[in-house]
């Protein structure tokens, strides 16, 4: 019994004896191993903020060229959900400038806004530690750094990079050294625990700690390559696709979704979501098990499309639009039908503007109002953003000097032979007194802040020129103006101190308006009981559905002038035209036919029972000046004028 007694214990410690030196190498090991296991993520979180950030963030924003505090705000947020899944307190750059280190961009955490220090763009760093200064004139990644400041002690890493131009900024990323202290003690902890009682074995912790971290690094790129709405592979995983796996011959589509950004704004976001989920679940169904597809931002997608001809590579393209026209989107009780415009590139040489060229050409059907546009060498963007740079000047002066004018072009009323009406439409004067007509000038406004000051312009100089004429005037205004609280109040304004009620038209393009709408039936109905008649323009094309126009208020409708130009030529447009006229007929509406160009035609518009005509025929479009002349003169059955 005696010798049991102490048979036991001496086993025990003997086992401690040599288990003693096994723990502390053990000790020493796996805090070598945590260390370095904590200096490769926080390595990966300071090199992944380069991929968080937009190309070129350094050379493009400083302290001369600030970043708009509200783009901040949309890095910082991204930042915060970046770190919100990583055992890490802080991601940050920090720049060397001249008189000193800088903050550049950082997350903010919730003791950042307890105690009042935000993360700010461009932050002076009063007291950089030395590792962060050894960084800057090493040039080199320095590992193992610890610092203490006013508000904690952090472990950290610093990897220095350059921007193009030169200047030299560091990413970082910390975690508390509390943290570290606490992982560490944990791992020892549980290596005593596994050692004294056998457990666990050594091995298989492990392979779960290299399995976890893999795991981790799988997870980090799921996030940074993937659209989180649709679960589409998003535009960094294209360029990254494109740097390593991109065959010669590959060719791309580029579509995005028309008036989405009027869908947005008449249903909300949440709407907008789904509309794009609906269109990447149409836009899946029809890709081959070759072609890959991606979530652009906004709502743009592009097809990656290999080994297939031309033709069907169209092909592909044409039944992704007819799938859009068969398959409306319905939402709150609506039946909403999408159009898709879209660009295609082939490249079978070089991938290098594989993209650019597909979005060129994607503009390029947008502004033809065409399904699809092929890209061709023609369609150079350089050109492009010249043109754009020069009319954005063109515009700025011709603001401030008051070169955007109207110009009236009468609108006959059919049954009385005379003139009682007048379309107002935009001119930009140029320096040699020319008149440059809206299809030049006006795309690239609508990009720009200067699109609602023509706006302005324009409603106040009609208003001026009409304030002491009987006549009455329309003005062309789309949903992005009807759906601006600013536009609409300036409106309303002008019309109360120019007298305008009753004597002003508000014209729609109606393949733009998206008119059954609730809201904006709303908005048509209040500017009626302001005295402003409302008139649909193009009416026959875009998204014509006769039956909406029973439930808006509408004054006058406006023929597509592409059904008048063919009328005399083509049965169909006459057939269309004179379904038109019933239906205006039956609804008490007075349709307004445009671009009358002859006296044929104008007898086969009366003939037809339409009230209103317009056109060269009539009259082309003048200034002020020279509108007493046009507005005298009576049309003769023979087609001559008095």
């Amino acid at each position: 019994m005696k010798r049991r007694k102490w048979f036991y214990p001496l086993i025990i410690l003997i086992y401690v004896f040599f288990m003693m030196p096994f723990v502390y190498y053990h000790y020493h090991h796996t805090k070598t191993d945590i260390l370095n296991h904590l200096d490769s993520e926080l390595y990966k979180a300071a090199c992944n903020l380069e991929i968080l950030l937009e190309k070129d963030f350094f050379d493009t924003w400083n302290p001369e060229r600030p970043l708009p505090e509200a783009d901040y705000q949309i890095v910082k947020n991204r930042l915060n959900r970046y770190v919100s899944n990583l055992d890490i307190e802080y991601v940050y750059s920090m720049v060397k400038r001249e008189n000193g280190i800088y903050f550049v961009v950082s997350n903010e955490t919730e003791e950042d806004i307890k105690r009042g220090t935000p993360s700010l763009f461009y932050t002076p760093y009063p007291v950089p530690p030395e590792d962060l200064l050894k960084a800057f004139e090493t040039g080199k990644v320095v590992y193992h750094s610890s610092y203490t400041n006013i508000w904690n002690s952090y472990y950290s890493v610093f990897v220095p990079r350059y921007t193009k131009a030169g200047l030299p900024y560091v990413l970082a990323a910390d975690i508390k050294m509390e943290d570290q202290k606490s992982a560490l003690n944990d791992s020892v902890s549980q290596l005593i625990l596994t050692i004294l009682l056998l457990l666990l074995p050594i091995i298989p912790f492990y392979i779960i700690l290299s399995v976890q971290g893999k795991n981790r690094e799988q997870e980090l790129l799921n996030q940074l390559f993937t659209d989180s709405l649709t679960g589409l592979p998003n535009r960094k995983k294209f360029i990254r696709d494109k740097e390593f796996s991109f065959l010669p011959g590959t060719s791309a589509i580029m579509l995005d979704i028309d008036s989405f950004r009027e869908i947005n704004n008449l249903f909300g976001g949440r709407t907008g979501d789904r509309v794009l989920c609906h269109t990447a679940e149409i836009l899946k169904s029809h890709c081959g098990s070759g072609d890959i597809l991606y979530k652009f931002p906004a709502d743009e997608f592009v097809i990656l499309v290999q080994n297939r001809s031309r033709r069907e590579i169209q092909e592909l393209t044409t039944r992704i639009l007819q799938a859009f026209s068969n398959s409306p989107f319905l939402t709150k009780g609506q039946s909403l039908s999408l159009s898709i415009s879209a660009g295609i590139a082939f490249e079978p040489e070089s991938q290098r503007k594989l993209l650019s060229s597909a979005n060129i050409a994607k503009n390029q059907a947008k502004r033809d109002r065409k399904g699809y546009v092929l890209y061709e060498e023609s369609m150079n963007l350089e050109d492009q953003y010249s043109m754009n740079y020069f009319w954005l000047n063109s515009l700025k002066e011709a603001l401030l000097e008051e070169r955007i004018l109207p110009y009236y072009q009468p609108i006959y009323h059919n049954p009385s032979g005379r003139i009682n009406k007048f379309e107002a439409l935009v001119r930009l004067i140029d320096k040699d007194g020319n008149a440059v007509t809206p299809d030049r000038f006006l795309p690239v406004a609508k990009k720009s802040k200067l699109y609602k000051q023509i706006t302005f312009a324009m409603v106040k100089r009609v208003f001026r020129d009409f304030m002491k004429n009987s006549h009455r005037v329309s003005i062309n205004l789309s949903v992005r103006d009807l759906l601006d609280d600013d536009t609409i109040s300036y409106l309303l304004d002008m019309v109360e101190e120019y007298q305008m009620q009753g004597r002003l038209v508000v014209e729609l393009l109606e393949s733009e308006s998206l008119l059954g709408m609730d809201n904006l039936k709303s908005l048509l109905c209040s500017l009626r009981r302001k005295g402003i008649a409302i008139a649909i323009d193009d009416f026959g094309s875009g998204y014509s559905n006769f039956s909406y126009l029973s439930n808006i208020p509408v004054d006058f409708m406006k023929i597509d002038g592409s059904l008048i130009r063919s009328l005399m030529s083509n049965k169909s447009s006459e057939a269309v035209v004179t379904a038109i006229s019933a239906f205006s007929k039956d609804l008490g509406i007075p349709l307004i036919a445009e671009f009358v160009p002859d006296g044929d035609t104008l007898e086969k518009l009366i003939s037809l029972g339409v009230e209103f005509s317009q056109g060269y025929y009539i009259g082309r479009p003048v200034p002020i000046e020279e509108l007493s002349i046009q507005a005298d003169f009576r049309l003769l059955k023979d087609g001559s004028r008095l």
